[in-house]
């Protein structure tokens, strides 16, 4: 597959900025905004620039050749040596979502969170005033919901804040309206403890419709931008067997940048929810990997989706069998990822959001999938706009020291691989 050449604009100091970013406080990061962030690294980046551009020596050819004593700072070296091959450092995050329910007092807390995260309100700290400040902002945030230019421009600041190029808004099939038939056809909602306990969860998250969540996103890509960020549209759409019939025009009929396939169901139940952990003990758990895996093999063969997502996501809350047992099934999936030319991921959102705190692949099944030569992108599965990138340096060293040189980007579902 071609690489794309670079199409950033903007000087040396300009797009090498963002790795200043250490020599400032929390305090000025996040409590001054984006703008004064940016133009305070900027500042320092370009100081930097002009003076260790004077120990550079430019060939004909256009490469850079830094004198015996050069000393230049690091940012600087990579952005010229990659400046001389056409390509460019890329920071991506592609698999972000906006929200999801249920709507409990935890959902109302972490939405405050976040909103605290990017302003804290004027008032002094837990007075009858902050108090009335943040309810204030709490039920405008609830009113407006999430398809919102107010939230989502919180994504975008911590995406200038982080760095990031382009950033994937995916958000899951389960949350709109049109798909609820194809979830109750495949979930288990059987008048039992779980099949109650699913049909309650499902009626809670599935609450707007897809049509509203594209036009958003596609009204929101000229501001981004301007900030030089690309917005991807994407969609996560939860794979069943059999689930082609409905999934193949979902596929067809939007103009999606990325498609992601994903498992959250063993047999109709939801095995992410901490309420139904215990089923887990139940269970012969390499006879749940084999046939849960089956399922994450068809998802991959079935041509459906550009990116199958956070492959090894039912270990979460830490059962699984011994890793040695695994191998021959991480085999078998990084073999039908190459064979069908299918992405995954590097997912950052079990290291920091469950309980088993490690990202998705495992480093065995990294490993594997490297020697397979399968593409990767690096998803921080965010849930919130503070949560954006999350980890995603980490992520990309492990990356690195597990063989990557390249990740891969999405545009109107062509694939592009770009320099970690």
């Amino acid at each position: 597959m071609t690489r794309k050449r670079s199409n950033a604009t903007g000087t040396p100091w300009e797009l090498s900025g963002f790795l200043f970013a250490q020599h400032f406080t929390r305090k000025q990061l996040y409590g001054s905004g984006a703008d004064f962030i940016i133009k305070k690294i900027n500042e320092k980046a370009q100081k930097n620039y002009y003076s260790k551009q004077k120990q550079i020596k430019n060939n004909k050819d256009g490469t850079f050749t830094k004198a015996p004593a050069a000393a230049c700072v690091a940012s600087l070296e990579q952005f010229e040596t990659q400046s001389s091959r056409g390509g460019s450092q890329m920071k991506v995050d592609y698999h972000v979502h906006l929200e999801e329910g249920p709507y409990s007092l935890r959902w109302l807390t972490r939405t405050a969170e976040a909103l605290l995260f990017f302003q804290q309100p004027d008032s002094p700290r837990h007075s009858l005033a902050w108090m009335e400040e943040m309810t204030a902002r709490i039920g405008k945030r609830v009113a407006q919901g999430a398809f919102s230019r107010e939230w989502l421009d919180l994504y975008r600041v911590r995406a200038k804040q982080l760095g990031l190029q382009e950033v994937g808004v995916v958000d899951h099939l389960y949350r709109f309206r049109e798909f609820k038939p194809y979830f109750e056809q495949h979930m288990h909602l059987a008048d039992d403890e779980l099949g109650r306990l699913q049909r309650e969860w499902l009626d809670q998250v599935c609450t707007t419709s897809i049509d509203e969540f594209v036009s958003f996103i596609l009204s929101q890509q000229p501001v981004w931008a301007e900030d030089g960020i690309a917005l991807r549209l994407g969609i996560e759409a939860d794979y069943f067997s059999g689930g082609e019939e409905v999934l193949a025009p979902l596929v067809a009929n939007y103009p999606w940048d990325h498609v992601i396939g994903s498992i959250h169901f063993a047999s109709g139940w939801g095995f992410d929810n901490p309420q139904t952990q215990e089923r887990f003990l139940a269970m012969s758990l390499l006879d749940l990997y084999e046939e849960t895996f089956a399922v994450v093999g068809q998802a991959v063969a079935s041509g459906l989706f550009d990116i199958v997502a956070h492959l090894d996501n039912l270990k979460v809350f830490g059962h699984r069998p011994p890793e040695a047992k695994l191998v021959p099934l991480y085999r078998r999936i990084a073999g039908l990822l190459k064979q069908h030319d299918v992405a995954t991921e590097i997912n950052t959102g079990l290291y920091y959001r469950y309980p088993v705190k490690e990202m998705c692949p495992s480093e065995s099944f990294l490993r594997i999938l490297r020697e397979h030569d399968v593409p990767i992108t690096t998803s921080s599965d965010s849930h919130f706009p503070d949560h954006l990138g999350s980890y995603l340096e980490q992520a990309r060293n492990t990356l690195k020291q597990s063989g990557y040189q390249h990740i891969a980007t999405f545009e109107q579902r062509k694939r592009t691989l770009v320099s970690l």
